[in-house]
Order: structure tokens, then sequence, then C-alpha cells
């Protein structure tokens, strides 16, 4: 199990390996079928993907102030509703 592990991090697919590596600890992998099992490894890279390009465009974006949307303050105040 370990030989697939590091096939895919040397196609650089890590967010895939960590999902198999979790799979196999947790004995799903052998629970699932194949289309289910590519499914959700797919599934794992292109999130992991997605993940890692926006943490870099914030990184590189430079911004003066961390903000979200959680940290907004909506209160009459300031004329804005929730």
């Amino acid at each position: 199990m370990n030989e697939i592990e590091n096939q895919m991090k040397s196609l650089k697919m890590p967010s895939m390996a960590q999902c198999w590596t979790s799979l196999v600890e947790t004995r799903r992998h052998t629970e699932l079928s194949l289309e289910d099992g590519l499914q959700l490894l797919l599934q794992a890279e292109r999130d992991g993907r997605i993940a890692n390009r926006n943490a870099r465009l914030v990184k590189n974006a430079h911004f003066r102030y961390q903000a979200s949307i959680e940290s907004s303050v909506f209160d009459a105040g300031r004329g804005m509703d929730n």
C-alpha cells in the first residue's frame, strides 16, 4: 500500500496520497467500489489544489488586513443588515 502512496506523491498528487493513506488507515478502501474510490481520490486532489491556489493568491496579494465574512460587523450604526 505504501507503493501506491509513493507513486501518487511522485506524480505530484499529495492530496490524493493523503486521502489514500486515510482510507487505508480506516480500512475503508476495501469497502469502496473502484468508481467510488477513484471519485473520492480525485475530489480530494481537486479540493487540495483549489485550497493551495487560494492560499497562494491571498499570500501574493499582500493584503493590508486579514478579514473574513465571519469577522464582519453588521450593525445598524454602519447601515448594514445581515
